[in-house]
């Protein structure tokens, strides 16, 4: 075996092994909040529970609430890639409702998981105004997306910020439809039909543009 193929396996072991301790660590997060409340686990009982120490765990986290709801950074980066890999003609809409149909997905590898998860979250507000505030980046991630597609400025237009902010609200019905269900079905299926219950009419179109140009087009059709 050559040099490069034992440092490629040594990477993948040791990446491996770094996700396990992380998994482990929100694993017994879980288990540990449920047992004895939120507030009365520290992260020392954590890492006990795990055999890491405090340094190991902020390796991976920032904070107590950060170990349930990192998360959620993971998920934003997937929406990234597959809003990015969606094709460049495709309206934006659509490639939004493809692009978390995908996303989810990463809710079903581990159903029972996320489940319970996200009903403590849902009980918890400390976590679950971590959990807001990780979502606003990934609404900010889908809205400077959608703004490229729209050939439209995201700091000062207000199509990609609607479309980012129902997507957002679109998921969120979703995830606690599927949860409410007990995760029976397909998440991504739930998704998808939400995603076409509420398309967008042409307003949405219309708020790509700036108030001025609007302005501007009603004139133009009012003299013609």
């Amino acid at each position: 075996m050559s040099e490069g193929m034992v440092q490629v396996r040594s990477l993948g072991l040791r990446e491996r092994k770094k996700e396990r301790t992380r998994e482990q660590l929100v694993e017994a997060a879980l288990r540990l909040f449920t047992q004895h409340g939120y507030e009365g686990t520290t992260i020392d009982e954590i890492v006990d529970a795990v055999e890491v120490s405090p340094r190991t765990f902020f390796r991976y986290f920032q904070s107590k609430e950060d170990v349930l709801v990192a998360w959620v950074d993971e998920f934003s980066n997937r929406v990234h890639h597959a809003l990015a890999t969606r094709p460049l003609d495709e309206e934006p809409y659509t490639a939004l409702r493809s692009a978390l149909t995908e996303a989810v997905t990463v809710y079903e590898t581990k159903r029972t998981h996320f489940i319970a998860l996200e009903r403590f979250i849902a009980r918890t507000p400390a976590v679950r105004a971590q959990k807001l505030e990780k979502l606003g980046r990934c609404s900010q991630v889908m809205i400077e997306a959608l703004a490229t597609r729209l050939g439209v400025d995201a700091q000062c237009d207000l199509a990609p910020r609607l479309l980012a902010n129902c997507a957002i609200g679109i998921l969120g019905a979703a995830v606690s439809l599927w949860i409410a269900q007990g995760g029976k079905g397909s998440l991504s299926e739930i998704v998808d039909h939400a995603f076409r219950c509420m398309s967008p009419t042409e307003a949405l179109v219309h708020a790509a543009q700036r108030p001025s140009q609007q302005r501007e087009r009603r004139s133009s059709l009012a003299s013609a």
